[in-house]
């Protein structure tokens, strides 16, 4: 049995031609907005995601016949962490969260109208142990950019919470651009680091905002799991530090699920071996330990693409 930890089941929700999964993925942008949305995303994946035009790479019949049974659906909202109407690295908006929400939404339906003979969303321990024994592919949900959680501490703690409650395995805070969360590693593969950093220029002092420190507090507080991919090394740091301050017990695991370790001169990829890399591994008591993505105190309360 194969687990991915990052896979893109919903980028291909956004093009798809059922008018209910894509008005539902597009409602950030209302009317023709969400359309055009939807066109941008279908020629962006087009171009440089899917195999070939049409055909997304994670759909649950791939993963099915790739033996694939726990996938790590990562929810994203690109248009919001580009924010085209606000000015770059302004701090995230209120209504992020909706749409992340809706997002949510979006692949549930998906799921239980067109493969719930072979596909279920899990949102807890026994509801994986389920799926696992119906040999269906067991979708987790998580999320992949910090922008999303709030506009205020406050409500960046009550978003948490109700990720957990919604069974978000994981959250990965920094993504491709300075939000005002967490600062991030250049990751866009077509610029180079330098012309990424001039062009997209973050606070040299800067790992954790704080929002950023109260999402590592909310979600150490409702067990969903720090994925550090795509931070900077001061991020690294600071979330190593916070964590060590609030779990001196190292009860809480950081994961990294997309990322890689001195691969080339990519700041993408942390290269200090008795620092970040290392201090994440003490932290999980051995580098490819993963606890259990579900056990929660609580049951559920109600590749890209």
């Amino acid at each position: 049995m194969i687990a991915d930890l990052h896979a893109h089941y919903p980028m291909h929700l956004s093009t798809a031609k059922r008018g209910d999964a894509l008005a539902a993925f597009a409602k950030a942008g209302a009317g023709i907005g969400g359309w055009l949305k939807s066109l941008v995303l279908t020629v962006a994946n087009d171009a440089g995601n899917y195999p070939q035009p049409g055909a997304p790479a994670v759909t649950i019949a791939t993963l099915k016949a790739g033996g694939v049974r726990i996938v790590l659906s990562v929810l994203y909202t690109p248009f919001d962490e580009m924010d085209l109407g606000k000015s770059y690295g302004s701090p995230p908006d209120e209504k992020y969260f909706a749409d992340l929400r809706d997002q949510i939404a979006t692949v549930e339906t998906d799921i239980a109208t067109h493969f719930a003979a072979d596909a279920a969303v899990a949102h807890n321990g026994a509801e994986l142990a389920a799926a696992l024994q119906a040999d269906k592919v067991a979708l987790i949900h998580a999320v992949e950019g910090g922008f999303a959680l709030g506009d205020t501490p406050a409500r960046v703690h009550d978003n948490v919470r109700a990720l957990a409650e919604a069974g978000v395995a994981y959250v990965t805070l920094a993504h491709l651009f300075w939000r005002q969360i967490a600062t991030n590693a250049p990751a866009l593969p077509f610029l180079p680091d330098s012309i990424y950093n001039w062009w997209f220029p973050q606070p040299a002092s800067v790992g954790l905002t704080d929002l950023g420190r109260e999402a590592v507090r909310a979600m150490l507080e409702h067990r969903i799991l720090i994925d550090v991919t795509h931070m900077s090394e001061r991020a690294l740091d600071a979330t190593f530090t916070l964590l060590d301050e609030l779990d001196p017990a190292r009860t809480a695991p950081p994961i990294a699920t997309h990322g890689a370790y001195r691969f080339g001169k990519l700041n993408y990829n942390p290269d200090r071996p008795a620092h970040s890399a290392d201090r994440g591994a003490r932290r999980s008591g051995r580098a490819d330990r993963l606890r259990s993505l579900h056990d929660r105190r609580h049951p559920r309360p109600h590749d890209h693409g």
